[in-house]
């Protein structure tokens, strides 16, 4: 603070209601919402100033939920399979996909994904998805290729 007259108090706003005094003070946020912050300084001889700021806050994002499904999950060697989510809640969107099968790696990026398989052999096809606030969840099938 520059000018005045020591000593100065310190009173604390929040959206127009006092919440402390003192040179800091902490709030806690019930809600989601646009909150305004405001810091009036006094001085001995009752000369003020302040200073505010404006932010959001988000509010907490319920869990991410979703179920996978495969249209065949005992296929032959050639056949193609095809993987999709069946439904997705909770969570921020958007969202971001990863579909990985072990032995392979990565085989697609979006809401669905198709695999040829050549060998017989068990294989586990994982969906990844990320909110936009980096909640990921995970969910497995189980490939059996006769």
């Amino acid at each position: 603070l520059k000018g005045g007259s020591a000593p100065y108090s310190v009173s604390w706003r929040m959206n127009n209601a006092g919440i402390g005094s003192g040179t800091s003070s902490s709030y806690r946020f019930s809600r989601a919402g646009t909150y305004r912050l405001t810091a009036t300084v006094r001085d001995r001889n009752g000369r003020t100033k302040s200073a505010s700021r404006t932010f959001n806050v988000r509010g907490q994002s319920s869990p991410l939920n979703f179920s996978i499904r495969a249209s065949n999950v005992r296929p032959k060697p050639g056949q193609t399979v095809t993987f999709s989510i069946s439904r997705i809640s909770g969570g921020t969107q958007p969202y971001r996909y990863t579909w990985t099968l072990s032995r392979k790696g990565t085989i697609g990026g979006s809401t669905s994904a198709r695999y040829t398989f050549r060998m017989r052999g068990s294989y586990v096809i994982t969906l990844r998805v990320t909110d936009s606030r980096g909640q990921t969840r995970s969910q497995s099938l189980n490939i059996k290729v006769m």
